[in-house]
């Protein structure tokens, strides 16, 4: 039988998840491991709306860091360890992106790419 969460204690995980990793950062994370961008969490890290914890950064675009295709997110702590891993990318996924035109999929090194939405879900 499949584990059952009320409201309330959804938001009040996803609260508390969101208290945990404020201040830390968003990872765009290439298949081979290499982190290809970083967006710096605020230090309240967003708001939590029910089960929703949508993310708040610094900044929404930064310069890419390494050249690749972006495979997966990660979120890391203010301390840089990281807590969230395997966070989905695109249209339909936990982050959505716009880095590159008509269709190319890689992020360059020194690209500008912009954050659009960043959201965890309780399961």
């Amino acid at each position: 039988m499949p584990v059952t969460y009320t409201n309330a204690v959804k938001a009040a995980r996803m609260s508390a998840t969101r208290t945990h990793f404020a201040g830390g950062s968003l990872d765009i994370v290439a298949a081979s491991g290499t982190i290809l961008a970083t967006f710096k969490l605020t230090a309240k890290g967003g708001e939590v709306n029910g089960n929703v914890w949508n993310m708040a950064f610094e900044s929404g675009s930064v310069m890419a860091d390494a050249t690749g295709v972006p495979s997966s997110a990660q979120v890391k702590s203010a301390s840089g360890a990281a807590g969230i891993s395997g966070l989905k990318i695109g249209k339909d996924g936990d982050v959505a992106l716009s880095y590159a035109g008509k269709g190319e999929q890689k992020i360059h090194a020194g690209q500008d790419v912009k954050l659009t939405a960043a959201a965890i879900f309780h399961a």
